[in-house]
């Protein structure tokens, strides 16, 4: 008999190639979660080496960490805070009335820190005193950040301060409401890690999803420090709101002041979106109070056994 030619037949090449596209989305989607799991692990590697680097500033600098502000603050020489404090603030003796920022975005103290767009160069960065307690600039930014900005990460404002003066023009401006803070219980010495209660549960660095315009043309930075709503039961508040970037894991990257890192678990949707944005001067309100348990989670990472 004549030998007889095998061959596919028509459905079983189909399911072949059925078979074979399955097995590339499969591909595609485990290549898609290693790769946002290896931007993740940097992520938070980067986080760690600003809070290292701080505190070994610290330790070269009588235990002091640097400030969390990028700028020096106009109104501090007549602070409330200050009054309260009846202390003479660190930066004031030690750098002739100025502020030793971690990062200099100041075109007065800092020439060039800021561009034409409104946008950090690396003057802010090379300028800031703990420039030279890290590798390189990319310490500054997050692998996951496709802004194109020199600058995703924020320190804590409630942090190597005697007060949060971020804070404190937002107490002058929002006062009045029985239940609101008096200025001076907001008053907290945590210019070392010796000061700070649980520096292991205390957050320090943190992608900043800062939005805020100064004008219209002004697209603005990472303004000052990552400051934290103390008392969002009473104000609906963001004056800065971690970076989204990482919500589709619903996992934001921070670290902490004794040097570890962790990650914080989204619990509300208008965060995970995105659509939550800094506004350190207003607040970015959310008057239905969905994000409230966000706000209070974040509250409670600011300076956890102080800020109740």
């Amino acid at each position: 008999m004549p030998n007889r030619r095998s061959a596919f037949t028509l459905v079983e090449l189909l399911a072949v190639i059925a078979i074979i596209a399955l097995l590339l989305g499969l591909l595609v989607v485990a290549i898609g979660a290693a790769q946002r799991s290896a931007r993740g692990t940097e992520d938070r590697a980067r986080l760690r080496s600003l809070a290292q680097a701080a505190n070994t500033y610290a330790a070269s600098n009588k235990s002091s960490f640097p400030s969390p502000r990028t700028d020096t603050p106009s109104d501090w020489p007549t602070s409330a805070f200050k009054d309260c404090a009846k202390k003479t603030i660190r930066e004031e003796a030690q750098n002739g009335n100025k502020y030793l920022g971690w990062v200099c975005a100041d075109a007065e103290i800092c020439p060039g820190s800021i561009d034409a767009n409104c946008k950090e160069t690396m003057v802010a960065l090379e300028r800031g005193t703990l420039f030279p307690y890290v590798d390189s600039a990319n310490a500054y930014v997050s692998p996951m950040d496709s802004t194109g900005r020199l600058r995703t990460y924020s320190m804590n404002a409630w942090v190597g301060v005697l007060y949060c003066d971020d804070y404190q023009p937002l107490l002058e401006k929002f006062k009045g409401g029985s239940k609101y803070p008096d200025v001076c219980s907001l008053s907290f010495d945590t210019r070392t890690l010796s000061r700070i209660r649980q520096p292991g549960n205390t957050l320090f660095f943190i992608g900043d999803n800062d939005g805020f315009k100064r004008t219209a043309t002004c697209p603005g930075w990472n303004f000052n420090g990552f400051c934290i709503n103390p008392n969002p039961e009473t104000q609906t508040r963001w004056f800065d709101a971690p970076a989204a970037f990482q919500t589709p894991m619903k996992q934001v990257n921070l670290s902490y002041c004794d040097g570890s890192t962790g990650s914080y678990t989204v619990r509300t949707k208008k965060l995970e979106s995105g659509e939550v944005k800094s506004d350190p001067v207003n607040g970015f309100a959310d008057f239905t109070r969905e994000t409230l348990a966000d706000l209070q989670g974040f509250r409670d990472m600011a300076l956890p056994g102080q800020i109740k």
